[in-house]
């Protein structure tokens, strides 16, 4: 009876080894990896898909969409890491899509697929292909950041956080780190291109959403528009970014079709970042692109007015042709100059006021721990001056005050410096395409663009986290992700010859 065993183990033995020595050839660098044969990846779904099986006829719905989509995120990272990234992009339009503070089985997943695709890249390229990983002094700053608060968490549960919040905020404070394998991944504008336009096409999805929902949105937040929770527009921070994006992608464009293409995302992005009803985003949008114009020059303002006028143009032709029965003229107008006019009153507005009370009950509690901070999830309590009772929250609207409850001096100073790191990353890049030989006028302002736009994202999200905290957000970590990967790739690939980096 036990006469196959020996040879069922021999099989077993080579099968395992073929597929480590498989596994170990494996260049993460090229676009497709394929370290399993056929039989073996049939072999492998065959399983998967019984596991699967087995848990939809136990009626055990959410282990289930997990197990798919760790399957799927399994295979994609495992086949190739920038369909991974990819994936993990796109997948934050469904997460934001119906964004509430309740946990869905949406996020669950997508934390699935992000850290255990990361966990498997981080292992393949260390462990497996033993290749080191370039580290920029802003990325080791944020690392620092996010062990901090892992390392602070038997304080803030002491303090009474809860587990499962503690849990959720440091995933989502740890999102960013998917620039680690971007930096690495994208090594071709092939693969850039891959993973950007996954973020505007996650971001495009929720500024059309954000359009569409204008008209439903209008009548109640012009009337309340002193109710932050009234006038708040769905992932604000994306459409903004969407914004930005596409002025860059606009002006740094040679062919038509390209222009044309850019100046429609432009408006759509302009569209719901006037329509969102959040001053400081208006305000932060546009101060990104003063800053790209202030980095490139002469050139840059000349474009903008120019393809500036070609946008007006397809605005005004794109509102009569699919705008107008959605949201009317005049109720367009009355609400945006409701807003304007509002700034003349900025310094009375009870929203600001109740930002301030919130901001000063933060910074007092603060006081008990002001090194390291209390860790995340730990809350504070102050009068909501709006609906006059109490509040207790872990996420205030002032980033900087945040940052100090729950990092204290220590990780205030290393998140910031982290900003300021990749600004000065992205100023180092723009230095070096202006000395590279070997391009032609237009692609090293087009690349110098693209680089401008970085910077600028940087500069606006620390512009918005003063009255809307961007520091601990999923639609912030997920853009810085993409622009801190993107110039340190940029970086690398402009070190001068012999440099070791």
């Amino acid at each position: 009876m036990d006469v196959g065993a020996p040879h069922y183990r021999i099989q077993t033995q080579q099968l395992m080894k073929r597929f480590l020595q498989s596994i170990h050839t494996v260049d993460t660098a090229l676009e497709l990896n394929h370290p399993l044969s056929t039989r073996e990846a049939a072999g492998f779904l065959t399983a998967a898909g019984l596991v699967l099986a087995a848990a939809f006829l136990l009626q055990q719905q959410l282990l289930l969409f997990i197990l798919i989509v760790a399957v799927v995120g399994g295979l994609l990272a495992f086949q190739s890491p920038i369909l991974w990234i990819s994936a993990v992009v796109l997948g934050y339009a469904p997460i934001l899509w119906q964004w509430g503070k309740e946990f869905t089985v949406v996020e669950a997943a997508h934390a699935v697929l992000f850290y255990g695709g990361l966990i498997w890249w981080l292992f393949h390229r260390i462990v497996i292909a033993r290749k080191q990983i370039r580290w920029s002094f802003g990325g080791l700053l944020f690392v620092a950041v996010f062990f901090q608060a892992i390392l602070l968490s038997p304080l803030s549960l002491a303090r009474g956080a809860e587990p499962f919040i503690l849990i959720r905020e440091i995933t989502v404070l740890g999102s960013p780190l998917l620039f680690i394998p971007i930096a690495h991944e994208c090594d071709t504008r092939f693969k850039q291109h891959m993973v950007g336009l996954s973020l505007i096409a996650a971001s495009l999805l929720l500024a059309l959403k954000n359009i569409y929902m204008y008209k439903q949105k209008v009548i109640s937040a012009v009337y309340f528009w002193q109710v932050g929770s009234s006038r708040a527009a769905d992932t604000f921070y994306l459409v903004m970014v969407l914004t930005i994006i596409a002025a860059g992608l606009m002006i740094a464009s040679s062919r038509v079709r390209t222009i044309l293409l850019s100046s429609a995302l432009f408006i759509i992005g302009a569209a719901a970042t006037i329509l969102s009803f959040y001053r400081t985003i208006w305000v932060a949008a546009l101060v990104a692109v003063f800053a790209m114009g202030m980095l490139l020059g002469r050139k840059f303002w000349k474009r903008t007015v120019a393809y500036g006028g070609v946008a007006l143009l397809l605005a005004g032709s794109g509102y009569f042709l699919f705008f107008q029965e959605a949201i009317s003229l005049d109720v367009l107008a009355n609400s945006v100059t409701s807003r304007f006019s509002s700034i003349k009153t900025y310094g009375s507005d009870i929203s600001l006021r109740n930002r301030q009370a919130e901001t000063a009950a933060t910074l007092e509690a603060a006081g008990d721990s002001p090194i390291v901070g209390s860790g995340l999830a730990t809350e504070i309590t102050y009068k909501n001056l709006i609906t006059l009772t109490s509040v207790t929250t872990s996420w205030t609207h002032n980033g900087y005050a945040w940052l100090m409850y729950h990092f204290g001096v220590l990780g205030m100073l290393m998140m910031l410096g982290a900003y300021g790191a990749f600004i000065w990353l992205g100023l180092r890049v723009l230095r070096r395409l202006r000395a590279r030989s070997g391009l032609s006028a237009q692609e090293r302002f087009r690349r110098r663009t693209l680089a401008a736009t970085g910077v600028g994202i940087i500069i606006a999200t620390m512009l918005v986290s003063l009255t809307i905290n961007q520091f601990h957000t999923r639609e912030c970590a997920l853009v810085l992700a993409l622009v801190w990967g993107f110039l340190e790739r940029w970086d690398h690939d402009l070190q001068p010859a012999g440099s070791g980096a």
